[in-house]
């Protein structure tokens, strides 16, 4: 686990790396208005996974549970039935592809002089779509094997692909928007080649094959994943829907610094579900063991390591954001796009916890009254915001502020509780890693703030060595404050060990 987490960080630390550097330039090259499209052709991502979701959000737990307990004749049956499938599901989803395509212009607000440019990213993004469906059983040799560091590893190498094109294709070309979404096609194709090498090396007992497919499997995999297309669905409402509804109602000027500010909190969320994804082949490993004690002491500890990382960068940010913008993105509206930044890194404080609580409801296939829960905060959210945006000119800073509100809602009543009844665990024993995930938060802003006020900090050298400073001094504190002394206690023997 520990490789894992490193591993991870360090594929996420290159991928953000690569995006630092581009950013700023497809901004300043092409305008905000151009890069807010790349953003928003990710939306269409998460939607059109809605669709995709339902089959292939199962398959790594069904495959993983057969062939932790040597079922692999059933675990066979599965992993042929979903590629099988997949293959169906990527024809049935190109026709309404083409058809967003080609009315494009009617459903966004699109700027004539790049509309081309926007419809082929559109193109690439949709055919990256259709190509990552047909290979996303190949992804679950790492997950059954608890091998992620191997996953991560060809992350790393797919996000230095992705610099490395990106970058020549901008510095020998003239600058085009889809040049973004066509290496993002590159490296899926890279991804998949690279996952089928994993599987014939860790899973050799697994095979393809016609003969192997059962309808009664897809029936058993959109059962308890259909419930998770509604979550699906329910997070593309609550957080992934407010650029293409900035673009529509605000227009695309006013999406574009929003596109800028949600930049930060998108990159969060990744590394929360990064992070989060390498705990979760250990999870259902205990599971399938029937182990509910060492499971739910597991997730508890999870909880606390994810909170003590992520929080670090959310508590700086939250305080050096207006410097961070200023110095990546000099001649944008920085005070504003510092505000709307801060207001969807608050609501990232408890979505920490919440994101790995989601994954109990997968892990112990409760995921009904979830998906229900979420779809009907994702709604009203939407609804909301809506009605808002169309009744009073108040601006783009209203959708920030009423998705963190239902957000922080959602994930800090509703979600634990539920969670620790699918754990058969007292209802408040998933509170105290909440709570003390926002107590870490507040260490790093109470250090930041009194580092900003005693030093000036207005370079990039200044601005990464307060980065290092604070984040050293608060992990010190929260790491002696947050674990238990058995705690620490253990993971010091285990560092040490390993």
């Amino acid at each position: 686990m520990l490789v894992n987490v490193l591993s991870t960080t360090l594929a996420f630390v290159i991928n953000i790396g690569i995006t630092f550097i581009l950013t700023p330039y497809i901004v300043t090259k092409l305008g905000s208005e151009a890069y807010s499209f790349i953003s928003i052709s990710n939306t269409f991502i998460s939607i059109a996974s809605i669709v995709t979701i339902a089959l292939n959000s199962m398959a790594s737990r069904f495959i993983s549970i057969e062939i932790n307990a040597n079922r692999f004749e059933k675990a066979n049956e599965y992993y042929s039935s979903v590629f099988i499938a997949n293959i169906a599901l990527t024809s049935a989803l190109s026709i309404p592809s083409v058809v967003c395509v080609i009315f494009l212009n009617y459903i966004l607000n699109i700027p004539s002089e790049i509309l081309t440019d926007v419809r082929l990213t559109f193109i690439f993004v949709f055919i990256n779509i259709l190509v990552s469906v047909v290979g996303n059983v190949f992804a679950v040799a790492t997950f059954a094997k608890n091998r992620l560091d191997l996953s991560s590893i060809r992350l790393i190498e797919g996000n230095l692909i992705r610099g490395i094109v990106t970058i020549g294709l901008f510095l020998f070309f003239e600058p085009r928007i889809y040049f973004v979404t066509l290496t993002t096609l590159i490296v899926s194709v890279f991804t998949i080649i690279s996952n089928i090498h994993y599987t014939k090396k860790l899973l050799p007992e697994i095979k393809l094959s016609i003969q192997k497919f059962s309808l009664q499997a897809i029936k058993t995999l959109l059962s308890s994943g259909i419930w998770n297309s509604l979550n699906q669905l329910s997070n593309v409402l609550l957080s992934q829907l407010d650029l293409l509804i900035a673009n529509i109602l605000v227009g695309a000027v006013a999406g574009g610094q929003y596109a800028i500010a949600n930049t930060i909190s998108s990159f969060m969320l990744t590394f929360i579900s990064m992070l989060t994804s390498v705990f979760i082949p250990k999870f259902t490993i205990l599971y399938a063991k029937n182990n509910n004690l060492g499971l739910v002491s597991s997730i508890t500890s999870s909880m606390k390591i994810l909170a003590i990382i992520i929080t670090l960068p959310i508590g700086f940010l939250l305080v050096f954001g207006d410097v961070f913008f200023g110095l990546w993105i000099p001649g944008e509206n920085i005070p504003f796009i510092h505000l709307l930044s801060q207001i969807t890194l608050i609501s990232l404080i408890i979505s920490v916890s919440g994101n790995m609580i989601f994954n109990i409801y997968t892990i112990t296939n409760n995921l009904k009254i979830p998906a229900l829960f979420m779809l009907v905060s994702g709604i009203f959210k939407t609804l909301l915001i809506s009605i808002i945006l169309i009744i009073g000119n108040v601006g783009v800073v209203i959708i920030p502020v009423v998705s963190a509100i239902v957000n922080i809602v959602t994930y800090f009543t509703f979600m634990p509780i539920y969670a620790s009844k699918c754990l058969n665990v007292e209802k408040g024993t998933l509170y105290s890693p909440i709570i003390k995930s926002m107590f870490c938060t507040l260490t790093m802003v109470v250090i930041c703030i009194l580092t900003k006020k005693i030093f000036d900090v207005s370079t990039w050298i200044q601005l990464f060595i307060a980065a290092g400073a604070c984040a050293v001094i608060a992990l010190a504190i929260n790491f002696l404050l947050i674990f238990s002394k058995k705690e620490r206690k253990d993971m010091i023997h285990q560092l040490v060990k390993n």
